[in-house]
């Protein structure tokens, strides 16, 4: 059966940057499910797997904006010492997760702290970068199969 809107895909992949540098795999763990068409993947990785089936195995590289997206210099935000735990050791380049009102978990990265005064970056870390990856369809049905 080949990838088509509304199928239910697993697949095993690995990230890489744009030098080939693994970022992550599931190779190694479990794969990655997901349902085809429904956004619920990178779009540049969703229109490659269009029309493949179990066993293909492809490599693509990513322009930014069809991967994480492009850097947004507007989602770095200034944000008050005071909002972290006193104990928290806050240096630049180190990555957090912050919790908003409706309870979602925010990833940010801390840019530079000047003071009291600590900047985040809300942009996925690999916001404006090219990524490449090797990925194998393991397997593909559809969601509510026809008795």
């Amino acid at each position: 059966m080949n990838i088509t809107k509304d199928c239910l895909v697993v697949i095993d992949y690995i990230l890489m940057d744009e030098d080939g540098n693994v970022i992550e795999s599931t190779y190694e763990k479990e794969p990655y499910s997901y349902v085809h068409g429904h956004n619920e993947i990178i779009k540049g990785v969703e229109r490659a797997l269009e029309g493949h089936e179990p066993g293909d195995e492809i490599e693509i590289e990513l322009e930014p904006g069809d991967a994480f997206g492009e850097y947004d210099p507007g989602l770095v935000e200034m944000v008050d010492r005071a909002f972290f735990p006193e104990d928290a050791e806050l240096e630049p380049g180190t990555e957090y997760i912050m919790q908003d009102r409706e309870g979602r978990l925010i990833p940010f990265t801390i840019k530079k702290i000047e003071g009291n005064e600590v900047y985040c970056d809300f942009n996925h870390p690999l916001a404006g970068k090219k990524v490449k990856f090797k990925i194998t369809v393991r397997e593909v049905r559809q969601l509510n199969p026809e008795p």
